[in-house]
């Protein structure tokens, strides 16, 4: 009985590790729509900038994304003590050569993913990093959230700390779509290959989207809007 009860409370955590993390997908993939607008000016980027600010988003999404995240972080804790616990000493060499690589990288790319989660906030959400960026209003009125952006990522720490993070969650977004065709049963079927591809390519196609805005500061393609 009690093994059975481990064995419920491991799948319930896998679960809680599988839907929090395609919570976050989805909100990282939704994100970029707002983001990539940055490219379309100044005035379009304030305006929609402001998509999080809504009464609806403000109540019901932040608290879910928030939750989703501590509940992902605690439950990813939680297995991963539990299976040190649980695995026998003379299995570890072998559960470690049978592991995947980037697997093997699932706690660098996490802590890579939570700190450039905590920058980011930080930076372009509370503004306690440059904060002076923060008391710019634009010509219609609005916080100058494109200032904010593009001058914040002209710091080499700021704009470094942006793509070290990107990277990171670029492989711990990886290892959860490897993670979750192994939970599904599926790294063995016919599709499985095509799968992969089809996955892969959506999640480079967000590393891509999202890395294209300090490379286009720092190559001068994005440039600050002065009249703040």
């Amino acid at each position: 009985m009690q093994s059975k009860c481990k064995l419920f409370s491991s799948v319930a955590l896998k679960w809680i590790v599988a839907i929090t993390g395609l919570v976050m997908v989805a909100f990282v993939a939704f994100h970029l729509t707002n983001n990539i607008r940055i490219y379309f000016g100044q005035e379009v980027y304030n305006r929609d900038g402001f998509a999080w600010k809504t009464p609806v988003v403000i109540t019901i999404a932040r608290p879910v994304l928030l939750i989703s995240f501590l509940l992902h972080i605690a439950a990813t804790v939680a297995i991963s003590h539990d299976n040190r616990r649980s695995a026998p000493r003379y299995q570890a060499g072998y559960r470690y050569r049978r592991a995947t690589w980037w697997g093997r990288l699932m706690i660098v790319s996490g802590l890579f993913t939570g700190a450039f989660v905590i920058i980011h906030v930080l930076h372009a959400k509370v503004g306690w990093i440059e904060s002076d960026l923060h008391t710019w209003v634009d010509p219609w009125g609005r916080k100058d959230v494109y200032n904010v952006v593009v001058l914040g990522l002209r710091n080499p720490l700021i704009g470094a700390a942006y793509a070290l993070g990107l990277t990171g969650l670029l492989f711990h977004m990886g290892h959860g779509v490897h993670s979750a065709l192994t939970s599904l049963s599926l790294t063995r079927a016919r599709l499985a290959c095509r799968l992969k591809v089809v996955l892969w390519a959506f999640l480079l196609i967000i590393y891509a989207g999202y890395l294209s805005i300090p490379l286009a500061v720092w190559f001068g393609w994005l440039q600050p809007a002065l009249s703040s």
